[in-house]
């Protein structure tokens, strides 16, 4: 099953949660855990098909010492944190969505989570895919019916990818599943 595709998987967890103290104490729970990708709406503001630029995976520091006035920018990152969501291989690199996944844990309330489905275009782990909820460390750079025209994505986008994608499509859902099946048998031989 492909993250485009619309799929529902239900599975039941159980766990032990311990409460410390003087007279420690465990209870024993059980969790129902239903995991879906989702179609598109046009409503979203991440959508399967477009194109993302993740960041440099660098958080800079909020206060500054003198120190810093004479460090160049390659000295400075070396003591700057890293944001965790960021992996080191997807630093300024570019991705599509692929997908849009939603998780529903039904425990003592029902918890919902949203998330992104991405797939590398660049970098050394081109075609790699990777799930990412709560935290988007990354910025929209082209919308799927648009065709990709600034020339550093054209550069670094291998060429039978730019081609697929600038190929006139539907803006419908199974137009963007059908674009996205394509770019991802050029990564993925089967």
């Amino acid at each position: 099953m492909y993250p485009w595709e619309y799929s529902r998987e239900i599975s039941t967890y159980h766990g032990m949660s311990y409460r410390g103290g003087r007279r420690g104490s465990s209870t024993h729970y059980k969790y129902t855990l239903v995991k879906e990708y989702i179609d598109d709406s046009p409503r979203q503001y991440w959508r399967k098909g477009d194109i993302v630029k993740f960041d440099d995976g660098f958080v800079p520091p909020t206060r500054e010492s003198w120190v810093d006035w004479f460090a160049t920018k390659r000295d400075q990152k070396k003591f700057w944190k890293r944001i965790p969501a960021i992996a080191r291989y997807a630093d300024n690199q570019l991705a599509i969505i692929i997908g849009r996944y939603r998780k529903i844990k039904l425990k003592y309330s029902t918890f919902i989570d949203y998330g992104v489905v991405t797939m590398m275009l660049t970098g050394p782990k081109a075609g790699k895919i990777r799930h990412y909820w709560n935290i988007k460390p990354f910025v929209k750079k082209c919308i799927f019916p648009e065709k990709i025209k600034f020339k550093y994505m054209l550069d670094a986008i291998p060429p039978e990818v730019v081609k697929i994608y600038n190929q006139p499509h539907e803006d419908t859902n199974e137009g963007r599943n059908q674009m996205l099946y394509e770019i991802y048998k050029v990564f993925h031989k089967e």
